[in-house]
């Protein structure tokens, strides 16, 4: 059995736990899943203290904090850890990175391509110098870790590409595994799922919107669907839980609540926040249909997406742009109602016709069945207990662009003592007198 130092986003995910996102629910699983396994496992959380009673081998620490990556190294340290993971996207994969040194091999999770996320916040912003903050933060990690989780098959190819692109792959055998594909997986924790109970033609249909407004969601094209659907559905509601998503985007949620708020309809959209996990069933399990609109752009090609996993847990239809691998699968098989693209007529289309024709319970059984198949916890996270048991350290990562700073550094020297040697002083006086007579001959 092995000592795992596990860095993640904080609080874990439990009854009073304010925000729980997909970040959580990661770190989460994964601690579960090791300890489970029979190894000793020390849990560093970025983030807030939780209200719920401190649990054994956790610690939280401040994200803003100067002595973070110090701290965390004394936590290492003083539990004798034999691996390190970092669990979910941005500041955990950093800062295990910095904890692990050079000493102890190291797992990455990169849960979605960091730079297609960028990609998408420029987008929006191009003042937000998303792209090159990414670079900055995720060059060193990428430099560093011996090996790495990916969301989807195409996500790890692209991963794979960024790693030859640095140089690392030739750092390593041919038989490396260098990325394993972690999906979501189908477990919200102590949240309990639901029957599905579909919905009788005729009666009002509520709609669902749940999680971050991030930055890959088409806020625009979501909302005029809305209210066109609104406006032929004269008793449709809209329920949100979520909404902007602290220290990383806002934008997209604010421009939604404003639009909802000033629109034809504002009273049938309910805004309810980052709620509990504990007050979630109350105000997801009395909606029908659970939507999302994915934005153009190499996030959702690259990425996934959890409300697809949390609406069919709490027993609602799904219905959304099926761009991402999981959710392309799910339009395959029927088990969800595919979305164009940009088409806010399309969305109201199959609201109108939710709400009119009513919605059946038989496909969200299905899909739940499928689901807890495919993604269930053991089954999407076992590639973690994989590389525990077979983890390497890989030699230490030469930097490209120095090497080749240095090379050049090198032929230039060379030149230079080329050009200073007596014999290149005598070819060029030669040289010299062979043109002054070749220029008298003519």
């Amino acid at each position: 059995m092995e000592r795992v130092l596990l860095v993640g986003q904080g609080p874990l995910p439990a009854p009073s736990t304010p925000r729980v996102s997909f970040p959580q629910l990661r770190v989460d699983g994964i601690r579960r899943l090791l300890l489970e396994a029979g190894h000793e496992v020390h849990t560093v959380l970025l983030g807030k203290e939780s209200t719920e009673r401190p649990r054994e081998g956790v610690s939280t620490l401040d994200p803003q904090s100067p002595s973070l990556a110090l701290r965390v190294g004394e936590i290492l340290a003083g539990f004798k850890a034999t691996r390190v993971i970092s669990a979910g996207p941005f500041m955990p994969a950093r800062i295990a990175a910095l904890a692990a040194s050079e000493r102890l091999p190291l797992l990455v999770d990169v849960p979605g391509d960091p730079f297609a996320e960028a990609q998408a916040k420029d987008a929006q912003d191009p003042e937000s110098r998303a792209t090159l903050e990414t670079v900055a933060l995720w060059r060193p990690v990428l430099a560093r870790a011996d090996a790495f989780l990916a969301i989807s098959s195409a996500q790890a190819m692209a991963l794979r590409g960024q790693l030859g692109l640095m140089g690392r792959l030739a750092s390593a055998p041919l038989t490396h595994t260098w990325v394993r594909v972690v999906p979501v997986s189908y477990d919200f924790g102590a949240l309990p799922g639901a029957v599905p109970q579909g919905k009788e033609p005729g009666t009002p249909l509520r709609v669902l919107l749940a999680g971050g407004f991030n930055t890959w969601l088409d806020d625009q094209t979501l909302l005029e669907g809305l209210h066109q659907a609104m406006g032929k559905l004269p008793d449709m509601e809209v329920r949100v839980t979520g909404g902007g998503i602290p220290g990383h985007h806002g934008a997209t949620f604010e421009r939604f609540k404003a639009g909802a708020m000033g629109g034809p309809f504002p009273e049938r959209f309910l805004f309810h926040g980052w709620v509990p996990h504990a007050a979630l069933p109350s105000l997801t399990q009395e909606c029908h249909v659970g939507l999302w609109v994915d934005r153009p752009g190499l996030e959702a090609t690259l990425g996934s997406r959890t409300r697809a996993l949390f609406y069919t847990h709490q027993g609602l239809t799904v219905a959304c742009t099926p761009r991402c691998e999981m959710s392309r699968e799910l339009a395959t098989m029927g088990l969800v109602t595919p979305l164009k693209q940009g088409r806010p007529d399309e969305i109201a289309r199959v609201l109108v016709k939710m709400g009119q024709q009513g919605v059946g319970a038989e496909r969200v059984e299905k899909t739940q069945a499928f689901l807890h198949r495919r993604y269930r916890s053991e089954r999407a996270l076992a590639p973690v207990l994989n590389w525990v048991s077979t983890a390497v350290r890989l030699p230490a990562h030469p930097d490209v662009q120095a090497q080749l700073a240095e090379e050049l550094h090198r032929t230039r020297g060379q030149l230079d003592a080329v050009h200073q040697s007596p014999t290149w002083r005598v070819a060029g006086k030669a040289r010299r007198v062979m043109g002054k007579l070749s220029r008298k001959k003519r």
